[in-house]
């Protein structure tokens, strides 16, 4: 057997597109990395999940669980803001700070089930558009 790497730290990433956690072990489902991306930022505006490349200033923020998921329930997230201040997932006015800190409506949310479609479901117009760009061809 050829060595191709050695693994040197492990990550976890609570938030998508926010900074994570270093762990020492990981456990993996048919999901994948146990508790991993288990919430995610909203544009209010447009009511689609979002991150870093439509809203940049997410990738300023860190985020840390309470507690370690055990693939069952999602636990609370802790966000730390870059001036070192934290506001938890389950603070009532979380969306109002990171709407203030990005400039930006957002609510913080858990993970839905996959058989929620229209949680993950994005604008058709705006998806065929980043498509678009992404291949470097002009809208029609």
């Amino acid at each position: 057997m050829t060595r191709v790497g050695t693994i040197a730290e492990l990550w976890r990433y609570p938030v998508k597109s926010m900074g994570g956690e270093r762990i020492d072990v990981a456990r993996l489902d048919r999901k994948g990395l146990v508790g991993d991306r288990l919430w995610a930022l909203r544009d209010t505006a447009s009511g689609e999940i979002t991150g870093g490349k439509r809203i940049p200033g997410i990738m300023g923020l860190d985020a840390r669980y309470r507690s370690e998921p055990d693939g069952g329930g999602i636990p609370a997230v802790d966000v730390t803001l870059p001036d070192g201040a934290r506001v938890a997932s389950d603070d009532a006015n979380v969306h109002g700070r990171l709407t203030e800190f990005l400039g930006r409506a957002v609510t913080l949310e858990a993970l839905r089930p996959a058989s929620d479609a229209a949680h993950f479901r994005g604008a058709k117009g705006e998806e065929a558009m980043g498509l678009r760009q992404s291949m470097g061809v002009g809208s029609d």
